[in-house]
């Protein structure tokens, strides 16, 4: 079963980052983060983050615009990312088992006939409800920017005319109003620009009555291990590079994800659990995971070999007898009409 705690009041919003520069056109831009050392929390300052640009076409006169961070995730998921994801060993171990046991947890009302999987991959959350699914008849839909992501999750289901997938986001979901019964996702909201548009979206698409549920990293998700990775990154980095490798994500409290969702409240009751443990492993195990993540991290090292050495190193020194620990913060957002909501169907 899931483990709650609750969440810390009047906690300061942070802005992590991770990444890659991409692409041969860059430009600069002002911005303000939050970057993990070994020593604790240093809040940074950078005057300047270098953006990648979208490549100008052959031949043609279009202007060059920044890659958005969003843009440099999917299309790094999308090229390395995607095979991985199926890797046993991924989704067995760390997010993978956080995944599936929030899957386990999820109750799927009689009434709901399409069920809609945000930020769906390769179609994990389908895998784990087939049969569910199958015996009740419900159809199922996938949104996911990652073309190669999407590609499996098609290749999968290419012979069950119950499940397509589309190429969307969660910030432009390609349905109409108030076409689906329920909104899962795994793990996918916190890639977003704009929680608050999302936000919408969902609510655009959501049926009078209908539920969502929504699992997202936490703000301090993996604090002391990803420390590990910028002290192993910090031998092989400047510290402008370090920077240049910055993609912002959404590392919210409870508190901030009600106010994005604002849109539902009304009709909807939005609640918000917070979920701490720690997961222990060898460096092995937790290579597994973090490798079919961590291509936007690692491509600006050269020598990527001796990078896994110094990153089982800086691993290794934080072991206790248990093993490497990971300590898991995620967020459950839970979504149910209410009275007045359900009255407008």
């Amino acid at each position: 079963m899931l483990r709650q705690q609750e969440a810390h009041a009047g906690a300061r919003r942070d802005t992590h980052v991770f990444g890659i520069l991409r692409g041969e056109f860059h430009e600069c831009y002002p911005t303000i983060f939050v970057l993990p050392t070994s020593s604790g929390r240093e809040l940074v300052v950078a005057p300047f983050l270098i953006s990648p640009l979208s490549p100008r076409k052959r031949g043609g006169g279009e202007q060059l615009r920044p890659m958005s961070h969003h843009e440099t995730t999917v299309q790094s998921y999308s090229e390395k990312g995607s095979l991985s994801y199926e890797d046993p060993a991924n989704k067995n171990f760390l997010y993978g088992d956080i995944t599936v046991r929030f899957i386990k947890n999820i109750i799927f009302p009689p009434k709901d006939r399409v069920v809609l999987d945000l930020g769906c991959g390769t179609g994990f959350v389908f895998d784990e409800t087939y049969q569910l699914f199958h015996d009740r008849g419900i159809r199922g839909i996938g949104v996911e920017p990652a073309d190669g992501m999407r590609q499996i999750a098609m290749t999968k289901y290419r012979d069950d005319h119950s499940y397509s997938f589309l190429a969307g986001s969660f910030e432009h979901i390609p349905l109409p109003d108030r076409s689906v019964d329920h909104i899962v996702s795994t793990l996918a909201l916190h890639w977003v620009e704009s929680l608050s548009v999302a936000a919408a979206e969902m609510r655009r698409v959501l049926n009078p009555g209908g539920n969502a549920d929504l699992l997202m990293i936490a703000r301090d998700d993996g604090a002391r291990f990803k420390k590990a990775i910028v002290a192993a990154l910090r031998r092989h980095l400047t510290f402008g590079q370090i920077m240049a490798t910055a993609t912002l994500v959404q590392r919210v409290t409870p508190a901030q994800v009600k106010e994005a969702f604002a849109p539902f409240v009304g009709s909807f009751d939005v609640d918000v659990h917070r979920f701490d443990e720690v997961v222990y492993g060898r460096f092995a195990d937790h290579m597994k995971w973090w490798q079919a993540r961590s291509s936007p991290v690692i491509a600006e090292v050269r020598d990527k070999k001796q990078f896994m050495q110094d990153l089982r190193e800086e691993l290794e020194a934080i072991r206790i007898d248990r093993g490497i620990p990971f300590d898991a913060s995620y967020l459950w957002i839970k979504i149910t009409a209410t009275e007045s909501g359900m009255s407008s169907l």
